[in-house]
């Protein structure tokens, strides 16, 4: 019900459009998360913004893999390229603003993260 193939079995199109989104309400719910502890994962990095609010995605990058393969608005905020990072996008800009603006105790294992946009 999402594409329409032609009548010769050689083409598909879409029948509706890709929707068109606002990039910059999507750049508002991101965050860049840097100097991870070696081998991070999702579940490590959902655990660790959770409390934040509600998380739609989180993507973990390898050391210097983000330049040409992510948008540039995403990989501007990556201040150590050459260290591992994970971009994680909240539900709603307040939950990212929360995270960005999180404060945490030195014993806290995120204490030593860069938190940025």
């Amino acid at each position: 019900e999402k594409l329409e193939v032609s009548p010769d079995l050689k083409h598909v199109r879409r029948i509706q459009p890709i929707p068109q989104y606002d990039i910059a309400a999507l750049q508002r719910r991101y965050v860049c998360v840097e100097n991870l502890p070696p081998g991070p994962t999702i579940e490590l990095v959902t655990s660790m913004f959770r409390e934040f609010g509600d998380i739609s995605v989180v993507r973990i990058v390898a050391r210097g893999e983000s330049k040409g393969k992510l948008p540039t608005w995403m990989t501007n905020s990556v201040r150590q390229p050459s260290v591992g990072h994970a971009f994680v996008e909240f539900v709603d800009e307040e939950s990212a603003n929360k995270a960005v603006s999180a404060i945490f105790e030195e014993e806290d294992p995120r204490a030593s993260l860069h938190i940025g946009r």
